[in-house]
């Protein structure tokens, strides 16, 4: 008998090594369950056309908003998440070196935008209110037709945003004195993946 019971708890012992140390078999895996697809980075570049045959006015403000797919998301300010973070907006294009480095949290800023999630109640998409303005608190400064905007995203792991799945309004173009010139220009953005 006490063989019996000796033998048995050498099994058990045996047992709890082999379950709590593994039984080796392939290595470096370590049990860890591989992940999906990665989050993807994802662009729209934004430029303005003269709808004139005489050439429109300079630009000096710009403001819209940019409605976002349910798929995709933008970085936030730490301090502030109904601000974009920095990089999020990006002078682009027209500006290739004028004001080049001005983004969404340079001071003084001519460039802003505000985010705000899905709403009312969870309905609607998330969208980002973009602000470009040019005015005491920069040099004075217009431009014309061209890309002027890219505003910067990310895409969830295994969606596969097209440029149907974003859209934009509340367009308003500005030129000198605040002038509402809109009708001047036809806007319309690319995606970059």
């Amino acid at each position: 008998m006490k063989r019996n019971c000796l033998l048995a708890l050498g099994c058990m012992m045996l047992l709890g090594i082999l379950v709590t140390t593994g039984c080796g078999g392939g290595g470096g895996g370590g049990g860890v369950v591989p992940l999906g697809p990665a989050p993807t980075a994802v662009a729209l570049k934004f430029r303005t056309y003269s709808s004139v045959a005489t050439p429109a006015p300079g630009i000096e403000s710009v403001g819209f908003r940019v409605l976002l797919p349910a798929g995709v998301t933008v970085a936030t300010d730490p301090v502030n998440s109904s601000l974009t973070a920095p990089g999020v907006l990006k002078l682009s294009g027209v500006f290739a070196t004028t004001f080049k480095n001005i983004s969404s949290q340079t001071y003084p800023r001519p460039l802003q935008g505000s985010y705000s999630t899905a709403k009312p109640a969870g309905s609607g998409r998330n969208a980002i209110r973009i602000d470009l303005l040019f005015n005491a608190s920069t040099p004075a400064y217009s431009f014309g037709p061209g890309e002027f905007l890219t505003v910067n995203g990310t895409a969830a792991a295994g969606f596969v945003p097209v440029k149907s799945s974003f859209s934009f309004d509340e367009l308003i173009i500005g030129g000198s004195l605040g002038a509402d010139i809109t009708s001047n220009y036809k806007f319309d953005f690319t995606m970059v993946r």
